[in-house]
């Protein structure tokens, strides 16, 4: 029995007659920020099935989370982490204290252009800057609607030719011509880039070596960017740290509710489904929701998932009709639960 929703292709499964929708897997179609894509294309902020294959880690997950978080107030979304580079490869440093090398993007122009402003990162340490800014606008060769800004902060290099940077990821509203003039005006104020800014895309491969006198640099950029001096001063005072460390409690809080059913994904459709899941108890236990409408780097497992069934789909426990599964903490319609089918 088949049935279109949107010219995509529904099966009811299982066959069994319990009325579990699930769709036709080989032609998914979401719609991300109006763009429609394949499901198979489409970044999360949280990738369950990411997590699946590489293990849950307590502190990406909650930088995910911070990182994407709907809220107006910015500081609450600054993302501390560190960057660590091994022979030349970025790598990032997992719970157990291992390292692992960095999921990143060559496949696209944008990826690749993103990759090489990271590795700039490195090739300005080794010039000598301690402290190295990149820039992100929004717009021009990205689906960006806000405008990103990493400052990397050295913290050593080591003679096994390791280099750690310690991070703090930001993110904001700006115009994006009005942006590009403020870091031009940083370019401008002694600093350093290698090769030319043209315009506002040539900042994301171009990061800026900061010539810092007797100050840090959260003291430097207000006189740029004085529309986040609240950020700044919650980053001097440590407030980011302490955040991430809560978010960390909730992930691992997420990991104990969601971690065995996270472990038996099969594919992206099913981490979406669980994923809607998952960010609707975060949402329900701690008021967070993460941002609406695609982001930086992706969109929501809600998102996706309303994209995929549309809000009629959702069955709570006021729809008629509705069934409790007490291993899967959902409400579902039909004879069997459509995530564990028991």
């Amino acid at each position: 029995m088949t049935r279109e929703i949107l010219n995509r292709k529904w099966i009811v499964y299982p066959t069994d007659g319990s009325g579990a929708l699930k769709p036709d897997y080989s032609d998914v179609i979401v719609s991300n920020g109006g763009e429609r894509v394949n499901l198979e294309k489409v970044n999360l902020f949280l990738d369950l099935q990411g997590y699946c294959n590489n293990g849950w880690d307590n502190g990406q997950v909650a930088r995910a989370i911070k990182e994407n978080l709907q809220t107006e107030k910015l500081k609450e979304r600054v993302n501390p982490f560190e960057l660590i580079f091994k022979n030349g490869v970025p790598m990032r440093l997992m719970e157990n204290g291992d390292l692992e090398e960095m999921d990143v993007d060559n496949e696209t122009e944008l990826g690749r252009v993103e990759v090489e402003g990271m590795q700039n990162i490195r090739e300005l340490a080794l010039r000598g800057y301690k402290t190295i800014a990149w820039f992100s606008p929004n717009g021009g060769n990205s689906p960006y609607e806000e405008i990103r800004m990493v400052v990397a902060k050295l913290k050593e290099i080591g003679e096994d030719d390791t280099i750690v940077f310690e991070c703090r990821g930001i993110c904001g509203k700006y115009d994006r011509l009005d942006f590009y003039k403020r870091v031009l005006n940083i370019i401008n104020d002694d600093n350093f880039v290698d090769g030319e800014i043209n315009n506002p895309d040539d900042l994301r491969n171009h990061p800026v070596g900061l010539n810092l006198k007797d100050e840090e640099w959260f003291e430097y950029f207000p006189a740029f960017f004085g529309e986040l001096s609240e950020v700044f001063e919650a980053i001097a005072a440590g407030e980011d740290i302490r955040s991430v460390l809560e978010a960390e409690k909730i992930a691992l809080e997420l990991h104990r509710e969601f971690g065995s059913r996270i472990a038996r994904i099969e594919n992206k459709f099913e981490a979406v489904v669980l994923g809607n899941l998952m960010e609707d108890y975060l949402s329900r236990m701690h008021g967070m929701n993460l941002k609406a409408g695609g982001g930086n780097h992706g969109m929501s497992n809600k998102d996706a998932f309303n994209s995929l069934y549309g809000s009629s789909m959702v069955v709570t426990k006021d729809t008629e009709g509705a069934k409790w599964c007490s291993d899967c903490k959902v409400y579902y319609l039909g004879n069997k639960c459509p995530l564990c089918t028991k």
